[in-house]
């Protein structure tokens, strides 16, 4: 009697019977909801309405190549995300500086990263500079075995010395530059230098203080070469805007200031910048 007390009561009650036919509808109709649910979300982020295009110079760890002729590294990810709070879509192109500076002047690009307007005392089209991210210093490296204390560049007279291609330094050294008091080898990257310095291509190289410290990790090298001469002046990086989108620069700022005091920027830090660098203001 049991096995057929509910299929008779279903059929002798047109309310239950119909019931019965909806609740696994019903149930499906449910289930197709909940697993479609992560895919209507994903179809719901728009594109960022705007986009704007930045050069960037490979200097790790703030700027670091990607296969994609693209850029990563601490200064884009602050500055993709910075952007991304104003609506803006951030594409970054590794660039050399010379391109870089002709890629801006001919308004190809309308921003470089972590970059300060003092390092483009040739461009005279004007640029907004963002809130610094960081700072950068220069040092000058020599192979642990040959080197010898340096105080001013003529201690450092009759060597060949590795620079990257269109940097500027300090006054003394540009000069010793010019008459070859040292001989200076133009490289297109802080790693070229590196690897000449190493190979004892080159006696000494000037080069970014952390993109050093990084690339020497990296390499597995910091022994086998010593800091000779520490410059003492320290630049703020930052964002520069050039053109019509400098207009974005208070919104850019604005974010920024977000970002520090809601712990973003101190998460990319702690993300991209290895831990003896995590000390960088």
């Amino acid at each position: 009697m049991r096995t057929l007390f509910l299929p008779l009561m279903t059929a002798s009650c047109p309310c239950l019977r119909f019931h019965a036919v909806r609740l696994p509808v019903l149930l499906c109709i449910m289930l197709f909801f909940i697993a479609c649910a992560p895919l209507n979300g994903a179809a719901e982020e728009k594109p960022l309405p705007r986009s704007i295009v930045a050069g960037a110079i490979i200097t790790p760890p703030w700027i670091m190549g990607t296969e994609e002729a693209r850029t990563t590294g601490y200064c884009t990810a602050v500055f993709t995300e910075a952007f991304r709070r104003v609506q803006t879509r951030l594409i970054t192109l590794p660039m050399t500086k010379p391109r870089l500076q002709s890629s801006l002047a001919k308004g190809k690009i309308h921003a470089v990263l972590c970059s300060s307007r003092s390092w483009h005392p040739n461009l005279t089209l004007p640029m907004a500079e963002s809130l610094p991210v960081g700072q950068s210093g220069n040092i000058i490296l020599m192979r642990r075995s040959s080197a010898v204390p340096v105080r001013s560049p003529q201690d450092l007279a009759g060597r060949t010395m590795a620079a990257r291609l269109g940097y500027f330094f300090p006054a003394e050294y540009e000069e010793a530059f010019k008459r070859r008091t040292i001989r200076r080898v133009d490289v297109t990257s802080g790693l070229s230098g590196l690897h000449m310095l190493l190979a004892g291509r080159v006696d000494a190289v000037i080069m970014e203080e952390n993109e050093a410290e990084w690339l020497l990790w990296q390499e597995k090298q910091e022994h086998a070469v010593v800091i000779v001469y520490r410059f003492s002046a320290l630049t703020p990086l930052a964002l520069l805007l050039s053109g019509p989108e400098q207009r974005l620069m208070p919104a850019v700022n604005n974010a920024l200031r977000h970002m520090q005091q809601d712990g973003t920027i101190q998460a990319l830090r702690t993300r991209y910048l290895q831990k003896h660098l995590e000390s960088i203001d």
